[in-house]
């Protein structure tokens, strides 16, 4: 067997290495799918480079999930002799380095890894609609056009800045030199584990023989490992997504919110008063997953919050609400709810482009989040647009109905 590098296979994959830039929660073990490789004999490692590439405070010292070693690296250094040390019987998954915005940032990360002789994949399985700029079929004048106008509506909102935008250009003339320069040992991935598409991977590193392997979504492997069969009836529920709180917003620099914590929750939790009055029933909260216990609940009136139940609180719905974009929109999709978009008047830009694009897909109700009317009623099951959805950005037909990771170990272990 022969990869996109030309180099050939000389003994079977045996170990593992995962690169994530956040310490690996539960949700993440789990998520990755360490224990099912392990199960195929697979030995499994983490290289955690969180405090090269996106540092943080206030995340935990030692990382959440035990069962695997885990390397966190402090330097460039120390990711040079680990790559140094790689084999040709070791995989390495990228959950970090990959994708599209990442190539100008992760330049010596990517470039120590390509002089290795190990076998290199990435796993892209949370598709989201794609927003202007990211559609990789326009055409490049179109997409740098869009992208400009993006960056030109962000600087005067606010959300980025002249010397930022300075940083992000150096960063790309950069990464597009590294990747021209051959004698840096450039090469392209051997694989790509993907949902439906592979718009999230940066594209110079998808060659002629690259391995694409469309599966599924994450959320649709939920789907799959689950027994839904006797759902519970939850009646209605709203998709938190933390407004301003989420995390992203305190470390990514180009993602500014437009709102407090105070104006976002209030606006949304006066919406769900108006959405009870009418239903006559109580909404429930499906956490986000990156919420911790007890953290919601006096930011939502005391309503019921459930964490970590997000497939089954849809499942059991007799009606979703959200009011930001979030793939637990395809879930929705897959399992054929019904579904009221309470639209915000702002949060971030990006945000609401995304949540319109999904109201355009789903052909779902849109009320505004600051006056729901009088004469809302919940909508019908668009049942056409459901399949369409899930087709295009939850799985694909014809592909794989065995777990994601699954996959992934069938093909590193050639069977």
């Amino acid at each position: 067997m022969q990869f996109g590098n030309g180099r050939k296979v000389r003994d079977l994959i045996a170990h593992v290495v995962y690169v994530v830039e956040s310490p690996l929660s539960h949700r993440d073990f789990d998520r990755f799918g360490i224990a099912r490789l392990q199960a195929r004999g697979l030995t499994v490692e983490v290289w955690d480079v969180h405090e090269i590439f996106l540092p943080r405070p206030g995340l935990p010292e030692v990382p959440l999930a035990g069962g695997v070693p885990i390397q966190v690296m402090h330097s460039l250094e120390e990711i040079v002799t680990a790559a140094s040390q790689l084999t040709d019987t070791t995989a390495v998954v990228l959950l970090s380095g990959a994708f599209l915005g990442n190539m100008s940032t992760h330049l010596p990360l990517m470039r120590a890894l390509m002089r290795s002789p190990a076998t290199l994949g990435t796993v892209s399985a949370g598709q989201r609609p794609p927003m202007p700029g990211d559609d990789l079929r326009l055409g490049l004048l179109q997409r740098q056009v869009l992208r400009v106008r993006h960056q030109a509506g962000a600087l005067r909102r606010g959300e980025t800045s002249p010397t930022r935008m300075v940083k992000r250009a150096r960063q790309l003339i950069q990464a597009r030199r590294f990747v021209r320069a051959q004698d840096l040992g450039f090469r392209p991935l051997d694989y790509a584990w993907v949902g439906t598409d592979t718009a999230g991977i940066q594209p110079v590193l998808l060659g002629p023989n690259t391995q694409v392997r469309f599966i599924h979504t994450h959320d649709y492997d939920l789907i799959l490992q689950s027994d839904l069969t006797s759902s519970q009836d939850f009646g209605p529920i709203f998709l938190d997504t933390m407004g301003p709180l989420h995390p992203d917003f305190a470390v990514l620099e180009d993602l500014r919110a437009q709102m407090s914590v105070e104006q976002w929750f209030g606006i949304v939790t006066r919406a769900l008063t108006q959405v009870e009055l009418h239903l006559g029933k109580r909404v429930t909260i499906a956490a986000h997953p990156r919420a911790s216990k007890g953290q919601l609940e006096p930011l939502y009136e005391q309503r019921e919050v459930l964490y970590g139940q997000t497939l089954e609180l849809i499942a059991g719905s007799s009606l979703v609400l959200t009011a930001s974009p979030t793939t637990s929109l395809g879930l929705v999709a897959s399992l054929e709810r019904p579904l009221t978009i309470l639209r915000p008047s702002s949060l971030y830009a990006r945000h609401l482009m995304e949540l319109d694009e999904y109201a355009r897909l789903l052909d779902a109700q849109v009320v505004s989040a600051e006056d729901v009317p009088n004469s809302w009623e919940p909508p019908p099951v668009p049942l056409s647009a459901y399949a369409m959805f899930v087709e295009h950005h939850m799985k694909r037909p014809g592909t794989p109905i065995e777990p994601f990771w699954d996959v992934v170990a069938s093909d590193l272990l050639q069977e």
